[in-house]
C-alpha cells in the first residue's frame, strides 16, 4: 500500500474500534496489499488474531470456498 492508502485503513480501522468491532480472525487473500491491510487493522485495533490467507480470496477464485471456510467456523 502507499503512504495514502495505509493512512486511509487506518482511519477506517479507528472507525471500526469506535463502533466495537473486535474480529477473532483477519482474513486475507494471498496478495501482500492485503496482508499489509489486515496488518494494520490488527494493529489499530490491538487484535491478537490470527491471519488466516485463503486462496479462495485470490482474484479470479471461486468464491464458494470462502464460503465454505466460513460455514466451517460456524457454531454448531
Amino acid at each position: 500500500l502507499m503512504a495514502e492508502g495505509r493512512a486511509r485503513m487506518a482511519e477506517i480501522a479507528r472507525g471500526m474500534r469506535r463502533l466495537g468491532i473486535a474480529p477473532n480472525v483477519l482474513l486475507t487473500s494471498p496478495l501482500a496489499r492485503a496482508h499489509e491491510t489486515a496488518e494494520i487493522v490488527a494493529s489499530v485495533l490491538k487484535l491478537d488474531a490470527r491471519f488466516e490467507v485463503l486462496e479462495a480470496l485470490s482474484p479470479g477464485a471461486d468464491h464458494r470456498g470462502a464460503l465454505r471456510w466460513l460455514a466451517s467456523k460456524a457454531p454448531g
